[in-house]
């Protein structure tokens, strides 16, 4: 009996251990539980945030002027480095999403000529918690760019623009696509449900479009009759009608960038083999011949076109980095653009013959550069294919 003694404070020792292990294994269970649903919570949070992102992302694809081409093959498996890194975007920034508790961005990006919206968020820029990607696809409903706000836009300070012989009529009115250029041009031949017709006004938010915008370069337009507003310095884009809120040219995501994207946008649907498009660059060969209507892209190769008298072409001719020069080829006869010209550092030379350059919206449509050839100055709409 004697070694018994003392038996009761070791077993009451041990239980108190085991009651003390069990209870620690029990706190470092509720910390981890802790931890996992606080990961939990930072993650839902960031995810939340990228969701907005593709949200606004969403919003602003109409006015993106630009979707960036990207070396990624994988969007929906990007990382947040590789989202950032805006080498893997064409050094397009990310644009911020909005949100309040947490850094959230999008990008608009091209992959194999097609739209996509790409947005991700992060806690503490991506230290804490990162999101998943979002990625919508997007179907492009209308016109390939936003209604052009001149019936020529030339950007950059290679720019030249000339027609100056008369009876050369350079005009911002808007004509329909039928208008007869053999002859006198009159108000007659305006479109009258387009941006020069009665419904447009500034209370329909609807401007009529200006003759020329060429802000920096040369222009030489002589004698002709140019109707409409034009632009001849940075400045004065600021205080045209069409621009009621007096932005500038060359402001960030202003109209300088967004015609550099239309620009770019064609240049890639052309090189791609886009049927809609006639594309022309140094890689062409065989003679060239002017369409009577259709959508032209000249990228980076100067071209004189020689035309039959009495010409006439029916939508949008795009130049970049290159000389367009287009003539009767007899010397004598009306040569006419009805639809709009836009450029990037480019010479439009129309100063042989009588020459016609006239904006016309409807003729715009017709070949599917822009959506609609009523005043609401639409160039299209996105909806969405698939949001993962």
């Amino acid at each position: 009996m004697k070694h018994q003694k003392g038996a009761a404070l070791i077993v009451v020792l041990s239980l108190l251990t085991i009651s003390l292990m069990v209870g620690l294994s029990s706190m470092q269970s509720s910390q981890i539980d802790e931890r996992l649903a606080g990961n939990y919570k930072a993650q839902s949070v960031a995810q939340m945030g990228a969701e907005d992102a593709a949200s606004a992302g969403f919003e602003a694809a109409k006015e993106a002027g630009k979707f960036a081409g990207t070396s990624l093959d994988d969007l929906g498996g990007i990382t947040w480095g590789e989202f950032n890194n805006n080498g893997n975007f064409d050094d397009e920034e990310a644009k911020e999403g909005g949100c309040d508790k947490v850094n959230c961005y999008y990008r608009h990006v091209n992959l194999d000529d097609k739209y996509y919206i790409v947005a991700m968020g992060g806690i503490d820029e991506g230290a804490v918690s990162v999101s998943e990607p979002v990625v919508i696809e997007l179907d492009y409903d209308g016109g390939l760019i936003p209604t052009p706000e001149a019936a020529l836009t030339c950007t950059g300070f290679s720019c030249g623009f000339f027609a100056k012989n008369p009876p050369t009529v350079i005009s911002g009115k808007d004509y329909s696509e039928d208008v007869d250029t053999k002859g006198s041009i009159s108000d007659g031949d305006i479109n009258p449900d387009g941006f020069s017709g009665s419904e447009c006004n500034a209370d329909s938010g609807c401007y009529e479009r200006a003759a020329y915008i060429v802000p920096d370069g040369s222009v030489d337009t002589g004698k002709a009759d140019v109707q409409g507003e034009t632009v001849t310095d940075r400045s004065g884009y600021e205080d045209v009608g069409f621009n009621p809120d007096g932005i500038q040219w060359d402001s960030e995501g202003g109209p300088e960038s967004k015609l550099k994207g239309d620009i770019e946008n064609l240049i890639t649907l052309g090189a791609n083999g886009d049927e809609r498009i006639t594309y022309w660059d140094e890689s062409s060969s065989g003679e060239f011949s002017m369409p009577s209507s259709g959508i032209v892209v000249i990228n980076g190769v100067n071209i004189s076109m020689d035309v039959p008298g009495n010409f006439k072409f029916t939508g949008l001719i795009v130049v970049k980095d290159a000389a367009f020069n287009i003539r009767p080829a007899q010397g004598a006869g009306t040569v006419a653009v009805v639809g709009a010209i836009i450029a990037e550092n480019a010479n439009v030379d129309m100063q042989n013959g009588n020459p016609a350059l006239l904006f016309s919206s409807e003729a715009l449509a017709s070949v599917g550069a822009i959506a609609s050839p009523s005043g609401s100055g639409a160039g299209g709409d996105f909806s969405i294919s698939e949001w993962k």
